[in-house]
């Protein structure tokens, strides 16, 4: 075996995945269920984040990879979009600092005033600034997108380890 991944979560199956179909003989451990702890709780947003340059940068990409990784309708990956809001006309003037941050590292931003931003969440509360408006940001379902990533990493010759269990000497 050349790769060892401890636990079937969603980020063990990514890797599992990538991996298997780079031709590695790959072994999958996990102690409990696939998809079962972290990933089971994780809300699947697939966004950008932009709390610095490198989180951006990674975080452009990843959501890249998601969109390239061309998800069957199990996984329940939709392209939704995201969208800040501002309820001032200051927090508009940091929106518009915000899109500009985002356009330089390639991400798409547009700021929306107040007369289109019902038009994305007709729900939201009236007399709000405006907002901006990521068109790219995307929602899964972490539990069924891990089984997709297992069972192309099976596809691909990854096999599950069994974990043995302890075996007890009897007088």
């Amino acid at each position: 075996m050349d790769v060892l991944v401890i636990g079937a979560g969603i980020v063990g199956a990514a890797c599992a995945q990538e991996l298997a179909a780079a031709g590695l003989s790959v072994g999958i451990l996990e102690k409990s269920e696939p998809a079962f702890g972290a990933t089971a709780a994780g809300m699947g947003h697939i966004l950008v984040l932009d709390d610095s340059e490198a989180q951006i940068k990674l975080t452009a990409y990843s959501r890249h990879l998601w969109h390239d990784f061309s998800p069957s309708d199990r996984t329940e990956f939709r392209t939704t979009g995201t969208l800040w809001v501002a309820s001032n006309e200051q927090e508009l003037g940091a929106i518009e600092v915000r899109r500009d941050f985002y356009r330089k590292y390639g991400v798409d931003a547009e700021v929306v005033g107040r007369d289109r931003l019902h038009e994305f969440e007709p729900a939201l509360a009236p007399g709000l600034a405006g907002g901006m408006r990521i068109s790219s940001d995307a929602v899964l379902y972490p539990p069924t997108a891990t089984t997709e990533l297992l069972d192309r990493a099976f596809r691909s010759g990854a096999n599950w380890l069994r974990k043995r269990k302890k075996s007890v000497a009897t007088v």
